[in-house]
């Protein structure tokens, strides 16, 4: 009796499932939340230059070369920040639930570049529909943590996601 009980319920969740996929038209909700904590961003000010790698442009991925061209070193952070454009206003995205990541920070010597791959699906997933940016944070100075005190948020990258695709939005 038991067995046909939990069968019979198991087979209820399958079906309201379904239900609710075929009529949103959507899989289950981002697992990712949104809060407003300011980010203070600026066009780099003769900090850093970037490109964005041909091709690599998708929802969950992209690839950045950045060069250093602010004379000093510069130190940024494992992870870079991405936001979302919600409302008219920039959200920044936090992961939902405990999320270890690394507390290294990287250097960059002045004259040198390097090429990024910037990974946001282990964190958020495929990206739903929506514009979107990622900003580095940059550290200037030889040693840190003085050098957080240096700070200068860049936008590296805006782009729309749409149906599983991603391009770029062009600066205004």
């Amino acid at each position: 009796m038991r067995k046909r009980m939990l069968a019979i319920l198991l087979g209820a969740a399958v079906v309201l499932s379904a239900a609710i996929l075929l009529r949103t038209g959507r899989g289950p909700e981002p697992t990712w939340t949104t809060d407003e904590t300011p980010v203070t961003v600026s066009d780099g000010g003769g900090t850093v230059t970037w490109a964005l790698v041909p091709d690599a442009l998708t929802a969950s991925s992209t690839g950045l070369r950045i060069d250093n061209v602010s004379g000093d070193v510069l130190h940024y952070d494992h992870l870079p920040i991405l936001q979302v454009l919600r409302d008219g206003a920039w959200r920044t995205m936090r992961p939902a639930g405990d999320v270890q990541t690394p507390t290294e920070d990287y250097r960059l010597a002045s004259g040198e570049s390097v090429t990024l791959a910037e990974r946001w699906d282990d964190l958020y997933g495929e990206l739903p529909d929506g514009t979107y940016r990622l900003i580095r944070t940059f550290y200037r100075g030889e040693e840190l943590p003085a050098a957080r005190e240096n700070a200068v948020s860049v936008v590296l990258l805006t782009f729309r996601c749409e149906n599983g695709k991603a391009a770029v939005v062009p600066e205004q």
